[in-house]
Parts: C-alpha cells; structure tokens; sequence
C-alpha cells in the first residue's frame, strides 16, 4: 500500500466499532488484564481494551500507525506503543 492509501485506511478506521471477535478474546484474558495488539492501525481496538482497564500493549509494522496512536494515546498511560 502506498503511504496515502495507508493513511486513507487509518483515517475510516479510528473509530471503528470492536469486533466481536475481541469482545470473545476480552472474555479469555478479562482476569489478566494485560492485552498485545499486534497491527494496531489507528487504534480503535487499543482505546476499547484501555477503557475497559486493561494495560494495553501495540505494535504495528507501519510507522504511521505508531505515530498516530503516540499522538492520539499521550495521555493514557494504559496504552504502550512498541
């Protein structure tokens, strides 16, 4: 994907809805409340697991995503951006 076609995809992504595939993880390790998001895009599902108390863990391949989340996650010390 070329850098504006990523950030295109980040753009429709931040707020997405959860999936109901992580509501079913969320279940399996709600007692640990430590999560790893690998892929983290825009963060959508990183804000969802934080919000829930969970110390969160992301990563993502793409520079971009790291970048946004950095910005859009300063604040939140439940985010961890790798």
């Amino acid at each position: 994907m070329t850098t504006d076609q990523i950030r295109a995809y980040y753009d429709t992504t931040t707020f997405s809805e959860t999936r109901s595939d992580l509501w079913l993880e969320i279940e399996l390790v709600k007692e640990s409340k430590i999560a790893i998001d690998c892929g983290c895009g825009a963060g959508s599902d990183l804000e969802q697991l934080a919000a829930l108390g969970f110390t969160v863990y992301g990563y993502d391949f793409e520079n971009e995503s790291i970048t946004r989340c950095k910005e859009r996650f300063k604040n939140n010390s439940n985010v961890i951006l790798l």
